[in-house]
């Protein structure tokens, strides 16, 4: 075969192969449009829409922050002329700080969890006993909760009777936002009685250290802890 065959046959197959390659793209985008999606060349209007939404979701809670303390400060204001509205504004307080819903300060521990030096060899066994996994995370706080914690946030986020700690992926998800390592537990009580608890030998986090993991507590002093920022959603409670 001659090269002038040689370069009509390349000719016609690159031909074949840009209508093909284009059609397809276009069977795509028109795809996308009829399920109300996005076509191939959108990646800019995602871009803007997250950054529209985000806007959107950043004022609501500003606009939610604002409302809590105004309604703080009427509560307050009426409370302070009746004996009895006081008692029950003190509950109200008393009982959002059970919830994880007011910001709390107090002395306690800190423990921090973080992946070992194995972490990323080549042994499949020690690099999974060198990571933090939610069941550690998990086995830490039900320690602080049964020494007598009496508000805890991870990374952050404060721990309630609503909170999930569950794998995903490589990371792990407290209150459905993702965190990774190092992990940052805090808890604020009786600082002997947790510090104690978990440093007791054999204990949780003597098994940790063994694994390959590290962990270390700390006994600290005016930890700062904040409030639950989620939604409680209850369906069936009457």
């Amino acid at each position: 075969m001659n090269k002038k065959k040689i370069a009509i046959i390349s000719g016609v197959v690159c031909l074949v192969l840009a209508f093909a390659i284009s059609l397809q793209i276009k069977t795509i985008n028109n795809m996308a449009k009829n399920i109300g999606g996005t076509t191939l060349n959108s990646n800019s209007d995602l871009q803007d829409q997250y950054l529209k939404w985000k806007s959107k979701s950043d004022q609501v809670a500003k606009d939610l922050a604002a409302a809590e303390a105004n309604l703080d400060k009427i509560r307050t204001g009426a409370a302070s002329n009746n004996a009895n509205d006081a008692a029950v504004e003190a509950a109200i307080q008393k009982g959002n700080s059970y919830l994880g819903l007011t910001d709390v300060t107090g002395d306690g521990v800190t423990v921090i969890l973080n992946d070992g030096k194995n972490a990323s060899g080549t042994n499949s066994n020690n690099v999974s006993d060198s990571l933090i996994h939610q069941e550690d995370i998990q086995s830490v706080v039900n320690e602080l909760f049964n020494a007598g914690a009496d508000a805890i946030s991870i990374n952050g986020q404060r721990v309630t009777n609503q909170t999930a700690i569950f794998c995903d992926g490589n990371i792990v998800r407290i209150n459905n936002e993702k965190i990774g390592v190092p992990i940052a537990i805090q808890a604020i009580g009786y600082t002997e009685a947790l510090y104690g608890a978990l440093t007791r030998p054999q204990g949780y986090i003597d098994a940790i250290n063994e694994g390959g993991a590290t962990a270390n507590v700390y006994k600290s002093q005016n930890l700062q802890i904040s409030k639950f920022t989620g939604v409680y959603s209850y369906q069936w409670i009457k």
